[in-house]
């Protein structure tokens, strides 16, 4: 036995001065009732230009001081803090090489970490370069007070980075601690 799809059903009639024969309003637009729908394609096309040209907008704004930390940052590391590494050529009387070498290379890490933050501006930087480069200097030339001019150097870029803290960021004297050849810090 064969059967029909509709069977059972009552036909329908298919001519044109039938109700059903006329064609289903789209769904964008409801027809006859003064309402317009929008596409939801549309709505999410819109979403995404708008959050793009938000972070177009954004980086614009951010970009050149997100640049100018770096370039702070890296002057800091490139400049600065392998500047006292004059001080390596020293080796003060009465004092264990390897013990001047650790205090240096600790110097060397504060000045890092001081230059680090990128807060500093150029200027800043430069005359903190310069200011370990004299000590170094000077500590060549007299290597009896090497001790006290890399104490002093010490104090000096402890103090300029506790100024230029981040915010959230550790005490310097738990991050570097002070070497214990130097003398102890004045004040």
């Amino acid at each position: 036995m064969t059967t029909t799809p509709n069977e059972g059903a009552p036909p329908r009639s298919w001519k044109p001065e039938d109700p059903e024969s006329t064609p289903r309003p789209r769904l964008d637009r409801a027809v006859g009732r003064g309402e317009v729908r929008y596409s939801g394609r549309r709505f999410v096309i819109g979403g995404l230009i708008t959050i793009t040209l938000f972070w177009i907008g954004l980086f614009a704004i951010l970009r050149p001081g997100l640049v100018g930390y770096k370039q702070r940052s890296e002057f800091g590391r490139r400049e600065v803090a392998p500047a006292v590494f004059g001080m390596l050529k020293v080796q003060p009387p009465g004092v264990d090489p390897r013990a001047w070498d650790d205090a240096v290379r600790a110097a060397h890490g504060l000045l890092a970490t001081a230059t680090d933050s990128g807060s500093m501006s150029i200027e800043t930087l430069t005359a903190l370069r310069d200011k370990v480069q004299a000590a170094a200097a000077r500590a060549q030339a007299r290597p009896e007070a090497a001790l006290a001019e890399l104490a002093a150097l010490w104090d000096d870029v402890a103090a300029d980075a506790q100024k230029f803290r981040r915010p959230g960021e550790p005490d310097l004297d738990r991050r570097h601690a002070r070497p214990s050849i130097l003398p102890p810090a004045k004040g």
